[in-house]
């Protein structure tokens, strides 16, 4: 539910009620163990500490939550019976190259083009 309201408070504009939620999903989520909900919190702020111009926050947000979906992927990998056309494999791989690019989206911003490229292409 506070996912769905930042998202939704986010894409009408009130980005300050949009970190609120993030925050308070982020924080529910890593007190329930909930690693998938932490990584779309920390995604999500992430977007929103970008629109603020807060660009070490956000890049801080977004390698976490990275990192989160790096470590979501290698269960997967470890525990999957079939990884070929394995949808949730397929998915979180797409999650992981959303984030990954979200990160170059910030590095872009802060002028490290080497950087935005390194990250674009691994």
């Amino acid at each position: 539910v506070a996912l769905r309201f930042g998202s939704e408070s986010y894409s009408k504009g009130d980005h300050n009620r949009a970190e609120s939620a993030f925050r308070d999903a982020l924080q529910l989520f890593t007190l329930t163990g909930n690693k998938k909900g932490v990584g779309v919190s920390q995604n999500n702020l992430s977007v929103v500490m970008l629109s603020f111009n807060k660009h070490a926050e956000a890049e801080s947000n977004c390698l976490s939550a990275i990192q989160n979906a790096e470590e979501l992927l290698s269960e997967l990998l470890r525990n999957a019976q079939n990884v070929e056309g394995n949808e949730e494999v397929m998915k979180a791989r797409r999650v992981l190259s959303d984030r990954k690019g979200n990160l170059a989206i910030i590095y872009l911003q802060d002028e490290r083009f080497a950087a935005a490229f390194a990250i674009i292409e691994s």
